[in-house]
């Protein structure tokens, strides 16, 4: 649960693709860097609670966000860095699937074959 607007909410209340379309329209329409940071900080918070827990070494984004992951990516590490203290958990790499567009597991597939 995370306090958003005052509200005890989840994480995809207000960082899922269906939460960011509902309030900023789809995201190949979005032009505004500052709704960028806006998403980059929404899916900031659950992964800087996730990294300390699973201390992953990549981290995949996948789907519209990973299809425009070049309009938010410096946003994303610069917000999930200030949550993190790198001294205990440094930053993992972040990156957008090669396939985006597939579904989630397919998408990741492509993207451990390539490397």
């Amino acid at each position: 649960m995370f306090d958003f607007r005052g509200e005890a909410c989840e994480w995809e209340h207000f960082a899922s693709g269906r939460a960011i379309v509902s309030e900023f329209g789809p995201a190949d329409q979005i032009n505004d860097d500052e709704v960028w940071r806006e998403v980059a900080n929404r899916l900031a918070a659950g992964v800087a609670v996730l990294v300390p827990v699973l201390r992953p070494d990549l981290i995949v984004i996948n789907g519209g966000f990973g299809s425009h992951f070049s309009r938010f990516q410096e946003h994303l590490q610069g917000a999930v860095a200030k949550r993190l203290n790198n001294m205990l958990f440094p930053l993992p790499l972040i990156e957008a699937s090669k396939s985006p567009e597939e579904a989630i597991l397919l998408g990741c597939f492509f993207h451990i074959e390539a490397i």
